[in-house]
């Protein structure tokens, strides 16, 4: 029996598209339609940016192996966030 070769195994990531349904400022939690929990850095002032706290808002969202993830809006940028899981 013949070995195969070892597979290269690329880095796993998470990627869609859902909404933002609340956006607690005070605890940096943005939480999905799809029920996904996202933590944000509330000391940057992307958490205070009104366009993301007028939901709901639609996004893309794009996560490492490591949970870190950018949630990219169109009309306000992207934030850097951490995935909860």
């Amino acid at each position: 029996m013949t070995a195969k070769p070892a597979q290269k195994l690329l880095p796993f990531s998470i990627e869609g598209d859902d909404t933002i349904v609340d956006f607690d400022t005070s605890r940096g939690i943005i939480e999905t339609g799809a029920g996904k929990f996202f933590f944000i850095d509330k000391s940057g002032g992307a958490a205070s940016d009104y366009r993301w706290q007028d939901y709901p808002v639609e996004i893309h969202y794009r996560c490492d192996q490591g949970s870190e993830c950018i949630l990219m809006h169109a009309g306000a940028g992207a934030l850097h966030v951490r995935l909860r899981r």
